[in-house]
């Protein structure tokens, strides 16, 4: 054989071999992404229309993801246990946990200043308070939790303490 037929017989396999790989690859189901449709049942999503409303009363850590984004999937069950676990705390000292979805609601996402996925952010009776900077492991997120719950209902004791002191001396 002359080096040229050999040179054509090697492109050839190196096609049939491309070809093959092709198929194969995309034969292969993609890894199903973690389901925010089954992650999260219970917890509440907030829109447009009762983000304001809802974040108005109470103190709220909301997240703020994207189905599509690895980070909140691999974030995903850490937020669904805390949620399960701290579940009582809105009832107890109305601390409210809650997401928004960025690619459903992306000009919520916007107007609070939504940079990255998963972003958490807290809010107490219609103000932003804090961006949540700590480590996405369960133990430091329901450390966070606990203790800006604990902060909130001592805020609110204090306040309504005054307004108490207020009206006995009137």
């Amino acid at each position: 054989m002359r080096l040229a037929e050999l040179y054509t017989r090697w492109a050839q396999i190196s096609v049939l071999l491309c070809s093959l790989l092709i198929q194969l690859v995309s034969c292969v189901p993609s890894p199903a992404p973690v389901g925010f449709g089954d992650i999260n049942a219970k917890l509440p999503a907030l829109t447009p229309s009762d983000f304001s409303t809802s974040t108005s009363k109470g103190m709220w850590l909301v997240e703020f993801y994207s189905p599509s984004c690895p980070h909140c999937r691999h974030f995903a069950p850490v937020w669904q246990d805390v949620v399960e676990v701290q579940e009582h705390l809105a009832l107890t000292a109305d601390f409210h946990m809650s997401r928004v979805n960025c690619l459903t609601f992306g000009d919520l996402c916007n107007e609070q200043k939504i940079e990255g996925y998963p972003t958490l952010k807290l809010y107490a009776d219609s103000k932003y308070i804090e961006d949540y900077t700590g480590k996405r492991k369960y133990d430091d997120l329901t450390s966070y939790v606990t203790a800006r719950a604990r902060d909130y209902q001592k805020a609110k004791h204090e306040a309504q303490m005054q307004g108490q002191g207020q009206n006995a001396g009137h």
